[in-house]
């Protein structure tokens, strides 16, 4: 097998010892990807689950899958990676606990997504399973890197492809051709045009039109790993009001990226944003929208709340996204030994805010404004 694949079958044998497992049935497209070093196990983007599964013992790991997936899957997501692949007839879905069977000896099995044919004595892996993944291996963090790039070029050139009369949904189809013209996946494209912006913290794209600002946010998948950020622009200069919410939001959100170091809980940076949002004159804004948490696989592993005890660990993938109203601030960062790595960073083109913050500088996007 790869190295890296060696590496983190190892961590999952550690799992299974710490949690009296015997073997592991990974079928999520998040756990798949991981394990795979970013290979694809999913036709239905909008499953959870994949259409090829990963059982893992103490002494291998072997893809199950049915005949219709087997060639692309051995021809396409698994040549070199040295795990096995075992297929049975798509019709014959019995076949799939026959293989279970022969490749499980006994003992409690842990799986992530109900799949087909799963053994008696499964049980549903545990929340903090996830955590498994957090400490991403210098491959990982590489690939992310070329992941975080696509995803910003996949934002800047739709940017600026934006006339005003455009619709939300003529945005997000123009997000959707530039982020899949980048080897990417659109996971979650939110377009906000005007007084949307202000209304929703969620907003759908819809058939309005664009009259002078416009908020995109991005959540996007290349190698497994999902890359968010969010960007506005707008034609015309903004108002103070404006101006003054989006400083108060970088700000935060400088604050939340220079204090993400290992050792420290999530509660512990929930605190830290309520903080900032008093400091900067906004107190209970943080009440109207969920504060960002850990990433990697999934949009958002889990979100920072209070007390929360989980710690963060070295190389782990945040993504962070204070917002107020009108406005936010969100990108991907990576836990390193020094500086946070920025990994959705913003073109050369893109206006840049230096925000301080406890004597470090930690430059944030600013909103784009076209005159």
């Amino acid at each position: 097998m790869l190295p890296e694949i060696t590496t983190k079958h190892q961590r999952l044998i550690d799992y299974m010892d710490r949690n009296n497992f015997s073997g592991l049935i990974l079928s999520s497209r998040a756990n798949f990807s991981w394990l795979t070093a970013g290979k694809l196990n999913f036709v239905n983007g909008a499953a959870e689950g994949g259409v090829a599964v990963l059982a893992v013992t103490r002494e291998k790991i072997t893809c199950v899958t049915t005949n219709i997936e087997h060639p692309r899957i051995a021809d396409e997501e698994f040549a070199g990676c040295g795990i096995q692949i075992v297929s049975h007839p798509w019709q014959m879905g019995a076949k799939r606990g026959e293989i279970f069977s022969q490749l499980f000896a006994g003992g409690v099995i842990g799986y992530d997504v109900v799949t087909g044919g799963l053994p008696q004595n499964a049980q549903p892996l545990a929340g903090d399973f996830a955590q498994v993944r957090w400490s991403l291996l210098p491959e990982e963090i590489e690939r992310y890197r070329h992941a975080g790039r696509a995803a910003s070029e996949a934002m800047e050139k739709t940017i600026f492809q934006i006339k005003p009369g455009i619709t939300e949904n003529q945005i997000a189809g123009l997000a959707a051709n530039n982020i899949w013209s980048q080897s990417a996946r659109p996971w979650v494209i939110l377009i906000a045009a005007d007084e949307r912006i202000k209304k929703y913290r969620h907003p759908i794209p819809t058939d309005n039109p664009l009259k002078k600002i416009v908020e995109v946010v991005f959540c996007v998948e290349k190698f497994g790993l999902i890359c968010s950020l969010t960007r506005f622009v707008s034609f015309g200069p903004i108002d103070s009001d404006l101006r003054k919410r989006h400083a108060a939001a970088v700000q935060i959100d400088a604050a939340v990226q220079l204090s993400s170091r290992p050792g420290q809980s999530l509660g512990q940076m929930f605190d830290l944003l309520c903080r900032q949002y008093e400091t900067v004159g906004f107190k209970n804004e943080w009440q109207l929208h969920h504060q960002g948490g850990p990433t990697g696989y999934t949009t958002r592993d889990c979100i920072a709340t209070p007390n929360d005890p989980v710690k963060l660990v070295l190389n782990q993938a945040l993504a962070w996204n204070p917002s107020i109203t009108g406005t936010k601030s969100e990108d991907t960062i990576i836990i390193s030994d020094n500086e946070p790595i920025v990994v959705t960073v913003a073109g050369k083109n893109w206006p840049m805010v230096d925000v301080e913050f406890q004597g470090k500088h930690q430059p944030r996007p600013d909103i784009l404004v076209v005159k």
